[in-house]
C-alpha cells in the first residue's frame, strides 16, 4: 500500500511533464474544481470524467511522502494544486488547504502555490503563508490571464482578475514570492502588444518577481472552438497535434512567436521569465520556470530537482558521462514510486528522438 500512498502525489508521467518539469510533485486539496473556465483540460482526463475526482491529500499520507526523502536529506517541491484550485469556494469551508500548508510548515516542505482566487491573500489563509515565507518554504502562482471582460466568459466562477491583483499586491507587500502566470495564450484572444503590456504593466506595479507563460491547449478542434465561441471571435490561425499526445495547440511557428513577445515584453519592464512545457528555452530569462530559486530549500541545494530534457540535451552536447542522471537514477531506486520511475524513463527514450536543436 506504500507505493500507492507515495504515487498519489505524483503527476501521472506524461510527454510534457517527463520531458519539461522539474515539480512533478502535487497535493491536491479537492477532488475537482467549480470555476467551471472553458480552457480547463484536466476535466477532458480519464479521471475526471469516469472516475469520482482526483486523488485528494490526507495528512497521514503526505507525511510518509515527506519522510520519503527526509531519509535521504532531501525534500521535495510540492505544487498546490495541479488540476485542482486549492483556493476555490469549498476552500472557505473545509480548509482542506489550510490544513496541508500547516502541515508543510512543520514539516519545512517547500510549496509552489497555484491558484486564480484571491482567497489566497484573506485570513486565516494568508497567516500561514507568510510563515511560509518567511522560512523560504512557498512561491505563489497567481494566474491572470486576461483583463475582466475576456475572464467573465472563459472563467464564469472564478473570482474577476481584478480581485486576483489585489491579492498578489497583499502578497509582495509582505515580502511573498509571487509569479504571474498567463496561462493560456490564445491566439487573437489576449496575445496582441497592447494586450500583453496592460496584464505586465500591472505585473510590474505590484511587484510580480516572475512571468510564465503557455499557449492554450485542448482535447481536439472541438474544444479549441468552443473556447472562441465563448468569446464572439473566429477559430484563427493553424493548429496541430501536440507531440504524442491527443491535445491541440497553435503551431509551432505561432507558439514561438508568441513567448518571444511575451518574454521581450517581461524584459523591459525587468520581470523575468520562463515558458511552461514549451522549450523555447533560448526565451527564458528565469532562472527556474517554476520559480524554484526563490526557495530556502533549492538554495541549499536540498531540494530533490530531477533532470529535464534541457539538462540531457546539454549533457549530449558537451559529450560528458550522464553523472546527473546517474544520481537520480540511484534515488529513484530508493524511493517506493512507480510513476517517478517511469517519467524518467520516458525522458531518456525521447531524448534519443529529438535533435539537440529542436529545443535548445
Amino acid at each position: 500500500m506504500r507505493r500507492e500512498e507515495f504515487d498519489k502525489y505524483v503527476i501521472g508521467p506524461s510527454y510534457r511533464m517527463s520531458l519539461f518539469c522539474y515539480s512533478i510533485f502535487k497535493a491536491e486539496s479537492y477532488p475537482s474544481c467549480s470555476h467551471g473556465c472553458l480552457y480547463c483540460y484536466a476535466k477532458w482526463t480519464p479521471v475526471a470524467r469516469f472516475g469520482n475526482g482526483f486523488s485528494v491529500f490526507d495528512e497521514r499520507s503526505f507525511r510518509f511522502f515527506i519522510y520519503c526523502f527526509k531519509r535521504m536529506g532531501l525534500v521535495p517541491p510540492v505544487r498546490v494544486s495541479a488540476l485542482t484550485d486549492p483556493f476555490q469556494p469549498l476552500e472557505n469551508v473545509e480548509r482542506r488547504t489550510l490544513c496541508l500548508m500547516q502541515v508543510a510548515l512543520k514539516e519545512k516542505v517547500p510549496l509552489i502555490i497555484n491558484t486564480k482566487s484571491n482567497i489566497v491573500a484573506e485570513s486565516p489563509w494568508i497567516d500561514t503563508i507568510l510563515k511560509l515565507a518567511d522560512e523560504g518554504l512557498t512561491v505563489v502562482q497567481l494566474t491572470i490571464p486576461f483583463e475582466d471582460e475576456e475572464a467573465e466568459r472563459l472563467e464564469p466562477r472564478a473570482p474577476p482578475p481584478s480581485a486576483r491583483w489585489r491579492a498578489a499586491e497583499a502578497l509582495t507587500a509582505n515580502d511573498v514570492p509571487v509569479i504571474l502566470r498567463l496561462q493560456p495564450l490564445i491566439p487573437e484572444v489576449n496575445v496582441e502588444p497592447e494586450y500583453l503590456a496592460k496584464l505586465l504593466n500591472e505585473a510590474k506595479a505590484v511587484g510580480v518577481k516572475q512571468v510564465i507563460a503557455e499557449t492554450l491547449r485542448m482535447p481536439g478542434r472541438k474544444a479549441v472552438h468552443k473556447v472562441y465561441l465563448a468569446l464572439g471571435k473566429p477559430m484563427v490561425w493553424r493548429w496541430e497535434r501536440l507531440g504524442r499526445s491527443a491535445l491541440m495547440v497553435p503551431s509551432r511557428e505561432v507558439r514561438r512567436d508568441i513567448l518571444k513577445l511575451v518574454s521581450a515584453e517581461a524584459s523591459k519592464r525587468n520581470i523575468s521569465f520562463a515558458s511552461c512545457r514549451e522549450g523555447f528555452y533560448e526565451l527564458n530569462t528565469a532562472e527556474n520556470c517554476c520559480g524554484m530559486h526563490f526557495l530556502k530549500p533549492y538554495k541549499e541545494n536540498v531540494l530533490f530537482m530531477r533532470p529535464t530534457l534541457k539538462e540531457e540535451l546539454k549533457l549530449l552536447q558537451q559529450s560528458v558521462d550522464a553523472k546527473i542522471t546517474s544520481r537520480v537514477e540511484r534515488l529513484l531506486h530508493k524511493l517506493p514510486s512507480r510513476k517517478l520511475m517511469e517519467h524518467h524513463q520516458l525522458l531518456r527514450r525521447m531524448v534519443t528522438r529529438f535533435s539537440s536543436t529542436e529545443f535548445l
